[in-house]
This record gives structure tokens, C-alpha cells and sequence, in this order.
């Protein structure tokens, strides 16, 4: 670029004009074009399919549920014997909301605890009691396992001896540990 005076300066970006291959980007714009549109018609059929496997929103509850799903997140149904809609919460009792304001309070009760008194009756359900209880364990005798003590020890991870014998040096501990072995 020359300046005024004859002095030669480094161009400013504003004064580079870009040298493009006109036959290259036509080819590039065309390439560009067409993986656009098979992206584009690949997108649509994968998103038509996925759409014919749902129930339209108005008959599934939530949009983009798939078909066949009626229950909602508890999956806990109206227990009027042939309903089959699903509950409509702790509020209303898990009845679905035409049972819940039509059938009596009394009526209700009487369904609730047939429900249950079936419930309890599966052996899914005493399983799942089993599981919530655990293993019965055995109960661990506290007290301390010096002869003629009464007080409570610590338990196993002190040794089953009570604080004030911990003064006995580790010997007699295990002394005394063993002969109450012995004895039961």
C-alpha cells in the first residue's frame, strides 16, 4: 500500500481483498448443501418413527409417553373393583377423581382395607416385609464379662468390658473374656 511521502506501510485487514477460487466453493456449497439435506431427511424419519410409537398427549397424560403406560409415577390404581384409572394421589386416597367425589367415605374405607387385607395376603408383600426387616440377628449380651460385675460394657468394640474395669490391664481382660466364654 503506498502512503503519501512514498513510504511503504503493512496493509490493515480492511485493505486485503480475499483471493477465493470461485469453482472451489460452488463445489464446497454444493457438498454443504447436500449433507444438509440428508441430514435433514434422516432426522425426519427417525423422529417419524419415534412419534408413531407414542399416544397422541391428550390420551397418554404427559406428551411423549409411550403407548400402553396408564399408571402415573406411584403406579397405584383406583381400588373400586373394575376401574382401573390410576389414583389420584395421597388426597384423594389414590381413588381416581370420579371415585374420590362420588362414592361415600364409608364405602371408601371399606375398599381401602379390602385392598390391603389382599395386599397382604401376596406373598410379594410378605416378601417385601422380610426384606424391610432384615435378618434377625442375634441380641449381644452388654454386660460386662468381668465375674460379678453388673455394669454395661461398651460392647465388642471395647472388649464387652464396662469402663471401670477398663483400668485392668490386658491380660486380666482376657482372663476375664475367657472364663465367661467358658462358663456359657
Amino acid at each position: 500500500m503506498q502512503v503519501p511521502g512514498g513510504l511503504e506501510s503493512e496493509p490493515h485487514w480492511f485493505d486485503i481483498e480475499p483471493k477465493v477460487d470461485m469453482a472451489r466453493t460452488s463445489s464446497l456449497q454444493s457438498v454443504l448443501d447436500q449433507f444438509i439435506e440428508r441430514f435433514a431427511s434422516q432426522l425426519a424419519s427417525r423422529l417419524r418413527s419415534k412419534v408413531s410409537g407414542t399416544q397422541p398427549a391428550a390420551r397418554s397424560g404427559r406428551p411423549g409417553r409411550p403407548a400402553g403406560k396408564v399408571s402415573g409415577r406411584t403406579g397405584r390404581i383406583c381400588p373400586v373393583p373394575g376401574c382401573g384409572k390410576p389414583g389420584a394421589g395421597p388426597r384423594n386416597r389414590w381413588f381416581c377423581s370420579e371415585h374420590a367425589k362420588s362414592v361415600p367415605r364409608a364405602e371408601q374405607n371399606r375398599l381401602l382395607d379390602k385392598a390391603r387385607a389382599q395386599l397382604a395376603a401376596s406373598p410379594k408383600a410378605s416378601s417385601a416385609k422380610a426384606s424391610k426387616r432384615g435378618r434377625p440377628g442375634r441380641k449381644l449380651d452388654m454386660r460386662c464379662r468381668v465375674a460379678g460385675c453388673k455394669n454395661m460394657s461398651r460392647g465388642p468394640r471395647f472388649g464387652f468390658i464396662c469402663d471401670e474395669h477398663k483400668k485392668l490391664s490386658k491380660a486380666d481382660q482376657q482372663a476375664a473374656r475367657d472364663a465367661y466364654n467358658k462358663k456359657k
